[in-house]
């Protein structure tokens, strides 16, 4: 359980577990941050908690955008309330900064991703292409001359090794960036 919470003190969304009484049991370190951008942290804390009372209320999902003006600058946030599953009188509460200025600094951080991404794709079909060029090459070579010397089938076979190899990089690569 341990590793779980580490994983959630690291996300980018705050977290709440509100418990039987509606009292805080869990709080992950970005929610904290989100509540210590305001003047009055607590009126953060009050609207989540009556969020997840009408959730609890309810039963069902509850979301709402949270408008706050702090330092001369304007916050939004977006606040989701459910409860954890069936049974369970637990209600996590999700905070996501949708303020305009983070959602663009998002928004080039998921750009700058996919920049490198493209990079590596057009990289990895340079590197592909060259070997394939260089096997199909030799392949025209020996149907053309009717040679059945097996040094050239040692090299194409070589070649088609390397494809191998920088594909199956690149299918690594691709996965652990899903």
């Amino acid at each position: 359980m341990l590793d779980l919470f580490r994983v959630l003190d690291n996300i980018c969304i705050g977290v709440l577990v509100y418990g039987d009484n509606l009292e805080i049991r869990y709080s992950n370190r970005t929610s904290s941050v989100l509540a210590s951008k305001l003047e009055t942290p607590g009126l953060l804390y009050d609207e989540i908690k009556e969020l997840a009372r009408q959730s609890r209320i309810q039963s069902a999902p509850k979301t709402r955008f949270l408008f706050f003006e702090t330092h001369n600058q304007y916050l939004t946030y977006a606040v989701t309330a459910q409860s954890l599953d069936e049974g369970y009188k637990e209600i996590i509460v999700t905070v996501a900064d949708e303020t305009p200025a983070h959602r663009l600094e998002r928004t080039l951080l998921k750009a700058e991703t996919l920049t490198v991404v493209g990079q590596l794709a057009i990289n990895a079909l340079t590197e592909i292409r060259n070997p394939l060029t260089a096997a199909l090459g030799f392949c025209q070579f020996i149907t053309e001359t009717g040679d059945k010397s097996l040094q050239f089938v040692s090299f194409i076979s070589e070649e088609l090794a390397t494809i191998k190899h920088i594909l199956d990089e690149f299918t690594r690569i691709s996965t652990t960036y899903r």
